[in-house]
C-alpha cells in the first residue's frame, strides 16, 4: 500500500544518509537494497534471521489439532499474512486441482495467518467451493499453537512471489516438516537443499509438487531430516555472533 511504500522509502533514505553499516537478512535482500536505494554494497552486511524452535509436546499437539478440527487428518499448512505477494491463491488453486482430480481427497488445506491488505480477492471462489470444508482458515495463531501446527503438518507450502528471507520456511524445517516453496531468490538461499522449489503463480506445478510429496513417505521423511539439519544453521547463537561482529566492526 502507498503508506507502506512511503515508510520503506523514507527508512532507506535515512539509512543511506546516516548509517555506518546496514544489516539485512539475506543476500537476496542485500542485492535489492543496493539496487533500489542509495546504499552502497560495501556498507551492507548479511545476518540471516534465526529460529529457536521448541520441542513440541505430543499431547499439546493433539490438543491443538483437535481444537482446529484436524485430528487424525493430514494437512498442508501455509503460514503468513493474507496479502497479494504471499501467493496463497496459488496454493488453494493447487489443492483444489488435486481435489477435482480425486488425488488425496483426505488432505486438508490449512491457512494460518492474519489479514493483510487486499486480502478479499486472493482465493478464487471456485477453488474455495471445490475444497469445501477441507479448507481451514484459522486466522492469527499464538506462538505455542503455531509450533504445534507446524509439527503436525504433512507438508508446509510457501508459494510467495517475493520474500526478504522466508522465516516460516525455517520454522517448518526446524520441526522436520517437508517444505515446498517458491523458486525465488530469498527462498532458494534459505531453503536449499532441503526444500522442493516450484515456480510461483503456477498452480499445476504446485499441485504436482505437493502430490509428489504426499505420495512418497520416504521422500517426506528424507526432506524432513534435511530440513532439521538446514534449520540448525539459523540458530540464535549464530545470529547473535554475526550481529555482534557487525557492531565490533563499526567500533574498531
Amino acid at each position: 500500500p502507498r503508506r507502506g511504500r512511503r515508510f520503506h522509502a523514507q527508512g532507506l533514505a535515512a539509512a543511506a544518509r546516516r548509517a555506518d553499516l546496514i544489516i539485512t537478512v539475506s543476500q537476496a535482500a542485500a542485492e535489492e537494497i543496493v539496487s533500489h536505494s542509495a546504499i552502497r554494497p560495501d556498507r551492507v552486511r548479511v545476518v540471516p534471521n534465526a529460529v529457536a524452535a521448541p520441542v513440541v509436546n505430543p499431547a499439546a499437539r493433539r490438543s491443538v489439532l483437535e481444537a482446529a478440527g484436524l485430528a487424525s487428518r493430514p494437512y498442508v499448512l501455509w503460514v503468513g499474512s493474507l496479502e497479494p505477494r504471499k501467493g496463497v491463491g496459488t496454493l488453494v488453486a493447487a489443492m483444489a486441482r488435486l481435489r477435482r482430480q480425486g488425488r488425496h481427497p483426505e488432505v486438508q488445506t490449512v491457512l494460518a495467518g492474519f489479514d493483510g491488505w487486499l486480502g478479499d480477492g486472493l482465493i478464487d471462489p471456485a477453488d474455495r467451493a471445490a475444497l469445501g470444508d477441507s479448507l481451514h482458515r484459522l486466522g492469527r495463531i499464538g506462538d505455542g499453537d503455531l509450533w504445534c501446527l507446524y509439527a503436525g503438518a504433512a507438508v508446509f507450502a510457501f508459494p510467495s512471489r517475493h520474500e526478504g528471507f522466508g522465516l516460516p520456511v525455517v520454522e517448518a524445517m526446524a520441526q522436520g516438516v517437508p517444505v515446498v516453496a517458491s523458486d525465488i531468490p530469498a527462498l532458494r538461499e534459505v531453503g536449499q537443499p532441503a526444500a522442493v522449489l516450484v515456480r510461483p503463480d503456477d498452480p499445476p506445478a504446485w499441485a504436482d509438487a505437493l502430490a509428489g510429496l504426499l505420495d512418497d513417505d520416504r521422500l517426506r521423511a528424507r526432506l524432513g531430516d534435511a530440513g532439521r539439519v538446514r534449520a540448525r544453521s539459523f540458530s540464535t547463537e549464530r545470529w547473535a555472533e554475526r550481529t555482534w561482529a557487525v557492531y565490533q566492526e563499526i567500533g574498531s
